[in-house]
């Protein structure tokens, strides 16, 4: 389908919408919902695949940033289950999408791309009161 040319966006987004794909089969053919699994940071910056993981019928966190999802499991580690239910490399692990190996977090602008740390990028702070990140923490490709 794509000969001849570099393995890019295109290939890299039908592992997401393939896997929502099959997830949505089983919810119709179950009479499941299938959950949502954006949150509020990745929906506001568009970091999510449409017909791959934006899949589902109800978003249960699509109003949670992701800086508060991480203090929510640390939360039921510590304060609820009093155990390590989940696993802090879940919690610590640098967010990707992982559709290539060692691929970094990159936000496109009008066909630009910019390097920005996801920790700015999700940060509540930084939507809330409108902070951009210094130019010297964006690097143009």
């Amino acid at each position: 389908m794509f000969e001849g040319t570099e393995f890019g966006v295109a290939e890299e987004n039908m592992q997401s919408r393939i896997r929502g794909l099959l997830l949505m089969a089983l919810a119709n053919k179950y009479d499941y919902m299938l959950l949502n699994t954006g949150n509020k940071s990745e929906m506001a910056t568009g970091y999510c695949t449409l017909y791959g993981d934006m899949n589902g019928g109800l978003g249960t966190i699509n109003d949670v940033y992701k800086t508060e999802i991480y203090d929510m499991a640390r939360w039921l580690n510590e304060s609820y289950y009093d155990d390590e239910v989940i696993p802090l490399a879940v919690i610590e692990k640098p967010p990707s999408a992982e559709l290539r190996p060692d691929q970094k977090t990159l936000t496109v602008f009008r066909n630009t791309m910019f390097l920005i740390p996801f920790s700015i990028i999700i940060s509540k702070s930084s939507f809330q009161q409108k902070k951009l990140p210094s130019k010297d923490l964006i690097l143009q490709q």
